[in-house]
């Protein structure tokens, strides 16, 4: 049965691609889903690489529970490729600006998120200079505007159109199942999250949900998963 799948999708490939169809041209849904996972994935990689070096502490960077994804990069690489689309042919500094602001306020949005529904706060730059409300900063505004530059320059493209050689229908088949795994990802972290901070107040589970996370995802695990977190309630 699997052969005849993979026969199936392979014979359907061949089809599409001898029509000329183009997986995932331009920016679609089936472009953005893949740019997440991708960008998630090496987001996660690069904040474990930048602490161990800076502050020579191996730490979890990873904002899911399942994976080593980081969904601020995945969000914030599909974001500001759909926001700042329109300005990706106009000069560098055009593209650095709108990039540094993009990231302050997508950062600050972020921050605020987690704090108001989750009564947690992620990281906190209250410590540095320049720093607005202790969500973002001067510093990593900047970056987010060098960040703008190199992936429209230089990351993009590529990735791009290397997401576009994909066969078309595997490409989407792939798509959707990327999605389906974010979507409940996110569904298990956001209860999760929930559950950890009602645990504050409600140390006993009122419901077999509650019991499950108590036993698979106590403080210590938390704490884990989340090294950097601070529960605003303390």
């Amino acid at each position: 049965l699997k052969e005849n799948n993979r026969g199936g999708l392979a014979a359907a490939d061949k089809i599409l691609e001898s029509q000329g169809v183009i997986f995932a041209q331009g920016i679609n849904f089936s472009k953005l889903i893949w740019i997440l996972f991708v960008s998630s994935f090496l987001g996660d990689i690069i904040e474990t690489i930048y602490v161990l070096i800076t502050a020579h502490i191996l730490m979890r960077r990873s904002s899911l529970v399942l994976g080593p994804f980081s969904l601020v990069w995945g969000l914030g690489a599909v974001v500001l490729t759909v926001a700042l689309s329109r300005i990706k042919k106009q000069n560098n500094i055009s593209v650095f600006i709108a990039g540094f602001l993009f990231g302050g306020v997508f950062e600050y949005l972020c921050s605020v998120f987690t704090e108001v529904f989750f009564g947690m706060r992620f990281w906190n730059y209250s410590d540095m200079p320049f720093n607005i409300d202790g969500r973002t900063n001067l510093l990593f505004m900047f970056f987010w505007g060098v960040a703008a530059l190199c992936w429209f320059r230089l990351l993009y493209p590529p990735l791009s159109k290397g997401i576009e050689k994909i066969p078309p229908v595997t490409g989407t088949v792939l798509a959707f199942a990327i999605a389906i795994f974010f979507i409940c990802n996110s569904l298990v972290t956001v209860t999760v999250m929930i559950r950890t901070t009602d645990r504050k107040k409600n140390p006993e589970p009122k419901n077999a949900i509650e019991r499950f996370i108590d036993m698979q995802y106590p403080e210590e695990a938390v704490k884990k998963l989340w090294p950097n977190m601070d529960f605003l309630t303390e």
